[in-house]
């Protein structure tokens, strides 16, 4: 009589047909190293993303729109402000696609933003100035008398 051990005919325990103490498994199959196992999916990643600088790793390029609202925030200051709308334009959209894809160019599109508004607030009070000085002139010669 055999206490708490499985019949010798089921495998398990310290004898029966699966080996004896120590081995593995304690009775239950061994498949072996390299033999694939039931429910396990070889070859796959399990969810695990690949980090920057590993093997495989593609590097993501600088966003056109971002060099272009730089280059055109800088032109800025010799357009007389023509180009600094554009560069506002193409820098928050820049800004909204590397959000997005996760292009590099940040910085430059941040840049042509910065510039695009500063020199179309500029650009604007200039105008506005030439506009109420000129105004102004203009009454102040056409209401003085003549004698």
């Amino acid at each position: 009589m055999t206490y708490g051990y499985p019949p010798h005919d089921q495998g398990g325990g310290y004898g029966g047909p699966q080996g004896g103490y120590g081995q593995p498994g304690y009775g239950q199959p061994n498949p072996g190293y390299g033999q694939p196992q039931p429910g396990y999916d070889y070859g796959q990643n399990y969810g695990y993303q690949q980090q920057p600088g590993y093997a495989g790793y593609q590097p993501v390029g600088t966003n056109g729109l971002a060099v272009a609202a730089m280059i055109l925030g800088i032109l800025g200051f010799v357009t007389c402000g023509a180009t600094s709308v554009l560069a506002v334009i193409f820098g928050h959209v820049a800004l909204s696609q590397i959000k997005r894809s996760g292009e590099q160019g940040h910085g430059m599109a941040m840049t042509g933003v910065i510039l695009g508004w500063i020199l179309t607030g500029l650009w604007l009070l200039y105008w506005m100035a030439v506009l109420f000085l000129g105004w102004g002139a203009f009454w102040a010669t056409s209401t003085t008398t003549s004698l």
